[in-house]
């Protein structure tokens, strides 16, 4: 229960957003990512949130901050710690404002405000929400590693972390071996991390950063089912629908959907991995071969 605090003004220069939502990306860095890529066009959309984007600016420059940000204070570095509201602030930034109302809370209060704004996020898939949950519980990554699952040991067991965020088991030790994978480097992290908002499945972006690093190792084991010839009769299934009309298209397509919709939602994560996980290991293919083109 969160407790009722007067606001306050400060300068917010004076601000510092949480390390743990600026791990989180946004719909505008998502956006911006992939339009750098060069791999599809998202200028209209990237356009269409700038403009969105300008037009709260102006009127946050235009009528202040109205809902306080909300801040913890860091005992460690003195600084106040943006908890809730770090679009407001950036605004606020970009607008000059002078000061901006915030209420302070403890440390506690403000995990649990955070926790409850990625909960709520209607448009996160399980696999973000899963992410978000460790990267607001680091710990649970390093508990993840050393066996360790009871609440004594972590602050918060992975079941429950799971339970919490309604997300599975399975899905909670993935976020945790990719936020180990990426805490290793920051330029992993800058790499990789933004996929994972951009819809990508945690396994996906697993897939793609062991398939854009270089090896000398043994190949591994080929899988235990031959999938080649499954995937090769769906590549003959497009490349017929490709022939067909609109309306062709729209009977097939929906004949398609409702046989996968009377499927198990374990498959269907599955076949959601397996093509997030191609269009990763492509990406960074391509990646690859354009770094090459531009050496001297």
């Amino acid at each position: 229960m969160i407790r009722d605090h007067s606001a306050y003004s400060v300068d917010p220069g004076e601000l510092v957003c949480s390390p743990m939502l600026e791990r989180i990306a946004t719909k505008w860095d998502v956006l911006q990512r992939l339009q750098d890529s060069k791999k599809a066009d998202h200028a209209e959309e990237l356009a269409e949130v700038s403009e969105d984007w300008a037009a709260f600016v102006a009127d946050v420059k235009a009528r202040g901050i109205i809902v306080p940000i909300i801040v913890y204070h860091d005992k460690k570095t003195g600084k106040l710690i943006i908890a809730d509201g770090r679009h407001r602030w950036k605004a606020s930034l970009e607008g000059e404002l002078p000061e901006v109302p915030v209420c302070e809370v403890s440390f506690d209060e403000a995990l649990s405000i955070m926790e409850s704004t990625m909960i709520g996020r209607q448009h996160f898939t399980k696999g973000q929400r899963a992410y978000a949950a460790v990267v607001l519980h680091p710990e649970a990554a390093t508990a993840s590693e050393e066996g360790k699952k009871s609440r004594t040991e972590c602050g918060i067991s992975l079941p429950d972390l799971a339970a919490q965020f309604g997300v599975s088991y399975r899905l909670i030790e993935q976020a945790c071996q990719l936020y180990r994978e990426l805490d290793k480097s920051k330029t992993l992290r800058a790499k990789h991390e933004w996929r994972v908002f951009a819809g990508y499945g945690l396994g996906a972006v697993i897939a793609g950063i062991s398939g854009g690093e270089t090896t000398t190792a043994k190949p591994r084991p080929s899988a235990p089912v031959n999938i080649v010839k499954p995937i090769a009769t769906m590549r003959t299934f497009w490349q017929h629908y490709h022939r067909l009309g609109a309306e062709q298209r729209d009977i097939m397509l929906e004949s398609g959907q409702k046989t996968l919709a009377e499927t198990s939602p374990e498959f269907l994560e599955f076949m959601s991995e397996l093509v997030a996980g191609a269009v990763s290991l492509a990406a960074s293919n391509a990646n690859a071969t354009d770094e090459e083109e531009e050496a001297p």
